[in-house]
């Protein structure tokens, strides 16, 4: 893997990954401007999206059902966070 960009806020992200066309997001949810739902919903409406898997240091019950409704959003906690799997994200696309 290659890492194309790192971004602080979630307007740098969207910017980025206009920029970078990336195979991948990794998308902290905790974001100082847009949260990490919203950035992610964002990079899918793009013609071509790329995966994008939701991390933070809560563990995903801390969100409730935005996680898993109304369809499950891959998320890993970052305690939980492994090459493996981003791999694991990138080949069930």
């Amino acid at each position: 893997m290659t890492v194309v960009g790192e971004a602080a806020s979630g307007a740098e992200a969207l910017e980025l990954c206009g920029a970078s066309d990336p195979d991948l997001v990794l998308l902290d949810i905790q974001l100082p401007d847009i949260d990490g739902f919203e950035v992610r919903e964002r990079i899918l409406r793009r013609e071509r999206p790329p995966a994008v898997l939701l991390t933070s240091t809560r563990r995903a019950g801390a969100y409730g059902g935005r996680l898993t409704d109304p369809v499950p959003i891959p998320f890993v906690a970052k305690d939980d966070l492994s090459v493996a799997a981003l791999v694991d994200l990138l080949n069930a696309r």
